[in-house]
């Protein structure tokens, strides 16, 4: 993704390691690849509690993001152009 992409996002709850997701960092909107995804306790998710765990394409140039709650998520990346 660059700068001035435009995306359609889908959020019905149903991410998998892979996805691309579109969130709220702060007062910004940031786009990552879902690294896995665990639940509160660290484990596999198997409650709404889970969180997302993303990072960038570009290892060398990604910032860290801490785990994301589900309330963070604006969606997942369906379409670009």
């Amino acid at each position: 993704m660059r700068t001035g992409d435009k995306v359609v996002t889908w959020n019905l709850g149903n991410f998998k390691a892979g996805d691309v997701v579109v969130f709220k960092h702060g007062s910004e909107v940031w786009v990552k690849r879902v690294k896995e995804i665990k639940d509160t306790n660290g484990q596999r998710p198997t409650t709404k509690d889970q969180r997302l765990i993303v990072e960038g394409d570009n290892k060398a140039d990604s910032l860290e993001v801490e785990p994301l709650k589900r309330g963070q998520i604006i969606g997942k990346v369906i379409f670009k152009w």
